[in-house]
Formats: structure tokens, C-alpha cells, sequence
């Protein structure tokens, strides 16, 4: 199965999970000065897989797997960080394509999450930096069942699950 987009009807809100919560909704114009952090994740599907990455031991949460992203820097935009982040952590040009949804994690952290794409040819060229121990494709099945899969991904992935019917 690949997914290509159109996994939300809402254009105007979407849908907010907090930890041990069922997802909640709120309008995207939320105001970013009551959370601790604002962030940006990129899904980026080849097939039925998605890029994923262990992190290093010397980043927060170390050895978690998880979606590429990290930080919005004064000044920039969702796709903007993106963008850079990407570049960054795995030397990987991408656009971002669509913003999915928002959510809250645990520890306060407002992320937006897109689906991006990124040409073929550069996949096979990924240079994992300092912040990332490893590179997998994983469907979104096997990474929610890892043991070591970043607890503020389970969400989004729980609601990537239920879209896609499985």
C-alpha cells in the first residue's frame, strides 16, 4: 500500500494527540507560545515503507526510532525546518508535499506532521550524521510495534493505521 496523501476530510483542523488521550482537534492558527518546543516531522513513503531512523546516543531519547525532524529555528518556516532537517541529519534533499496533522507530546512539544518526497536517485545516497545511529524503511505497522519506537510517534501512527485500514 502506498500512501499518497488524503488522510484527512478536515482541511480547517486536525487532529491533536496528547499521550494516553484520544486525539483531540484544534484549529492550526494555535498559539505556539504555551508549549515548550515546536517542531516538524517528515514522513517520506517509498511503497508501503517509510524512512525511519535510530537516534544516537547523544541526542534526547537515544536509540528511539522515529520519523526524521527536529526544531523550527527563529524565523522559519514548517517546510522550511523541514527541509533543513533533513538535510542536516541524513544529507537528504526532500519537498515537503502536504502538512498531515499537529500533535502535542508528552513533554509538551507541539509538532506538525507532513508527508514529503524526495527523488529516487537521492535515497540511495543517505549520510546519516552525528544525531543518527541508523537509517531503516519500515511499514507503519512494524514501526509502531518496535519496542524502541519514540512514544510521541505512536500516535500518528496509530492514526496512519486506522486510515489505511489496518
Amino acid at each position: 500500500m502506498s500512501f499518497n496523501g488524503g488522510f484527512f476530510r478536515s482541511r480547517n483542523f486536525r487532529p491533536v494527540s496528547r499521550f494516553g488521550e484520544a486525539p483531540e482537534f484544534f484549529c492550526m492558527s494555535t498559539d505556539a507560545k504555551k508549549y515548550a518546543r515546536i517542531g516538524v516531522v517528515g514522513i517520506l513513503f517509498r511503497g508501503d515503507r517509510a524512512l525511519v531512523i535510530q537516534r544516537s546516543e547523544a541526542v534526547v531519547a537515544p536509540l528511539k526510532w522515529c520519523f526524521p525532524g527536529g526544531g523550527i529555528e527563529p524565523g522559519e518556516t514548517e517546510r522550511q525546518a523541514l527541509v533543513r532537517e533533513f538535510q542536516e541529519e541524513l544529507g537528504l534533499e526532500i519537498s515537503p508535499v502536504e502538512k498531515l496533522c499537529e500533535s502535542v507530546t508528552p513533554w509538551n512539544v507541539l509538532l506538525s506532521w507532513w508527508r514529503v518526497e524526495a527523488h529516487d536517485e537521492a535515497l540511495g545516497r543517505l549520510c546519516p550524521n552525528r544525531e543518527v545511529r541508523q537509517v531503516a524503511w519500515m511499514t507503519l505497522l512494524e514501526l509502531r510495534n518496535h519496542p524502541d519506537t519514540l512514544i510521541s510517534n505512536v500516535p500518528i501512527l496509530d492514526l496512519l493505521l486506522r486510515e489505511s485500514g489496518k
